[in-house]
């Protein structure tokens, strides 16, 4: 972790382990929290709302999950923000929130960050890519989870949140893209991805369900 202001924020983005891991998981489609892939015992507690990821059963069972900022692995995707946020707080952290974010994102300058390879890569790659405080990565590579949920875009609706959401609705706000009809929040991603980004971008069509091939995160404290 790097120092910004009165916060510590992980240098990297973070990868996603248990405690029997020796290899992070949530870095490809059929590699993530919940997926029942052999690597992490074939689990599938740690469901994409978040139960079953923390807590003293979900350890004993080997669901339970951590966020750790290492260099030279892949950043962990496939994780809705219900799991990072439980997978940062298993690790004595949290999400930034959107401020923060920004503010530990300064002086990052897109020329050197991977914003048109359309390829996800190491944490440690791009070493130009650098925040005024260190941080690496923050523009570019994959988005990033913070903290906030807001009313979303109402754009078209992709994922039911449906039963495993216990079917709560939040009423006067736009259903985000994966949200299918369900009137939920949207979750904040910052820093755009391989295919694109900026120090400025901010996303909030999407419901905190959604887990996909650019959205990873990183933690504070």
């Amino acid at each position: 972790m790097v120092r910004v202001g009165p916060l510590c924020v992980d240098k990297y983005e973070a990868s996603v382990w248990n405690s029997s891991s020796t290899t992070p998981f949530g870095t490809s489609s059929d590699n993530y929290p919940g997926s029942g892939n052999p690597d992490i015992g074939g689990f599938v507690g740690c469901n994409d709302n978040g139960h079953g990821c923390s807590g003293a059963a979900a350890e004993s069972l080997g669901n339970a999950i951590y966020a750790r900022s290492e260099p030279g692995v892949l950043p962990s995707r496939f994780i809705t923000w219900f799991q990072a946020a439980q997978a940062c707080a298993n690790s004595g952290k949290r999400l930034l929130t959107n401020a923060e974010w920004q503010v530990a994102a300064a002086g990052t300058d897109k020329a050197n960050c991977n914003v048109s390879s359309g390829v996800v890569s190491n944490t440690d790659s791009n070493s130009s890519c650098v925040s005024n405080w260190g941080v690496t990565n923050m523009v570019g590579n994959v988005n990033e989870w913070v903290a906030d949920w807001i009313q979303g875009t109402g754009s078209a609706p992709t994922n039911d949140m449906g039963q495993k959401y216990d079917n709560d609705r939040m009423s006067g706000v736009n259903e985000p893209s994966s949200a299918a009809g369900w009137r939920t929040l949207a979750a904040v991603y910052r820093g755009g991805g391989a295919g694109g980004g900026g120090v400025f971008v901010f996303n909030s069509a999407n419901a905190p369900s959604l887990n996909n091939g650019v959205v990873g995160f990183r933690c504070a404290r």
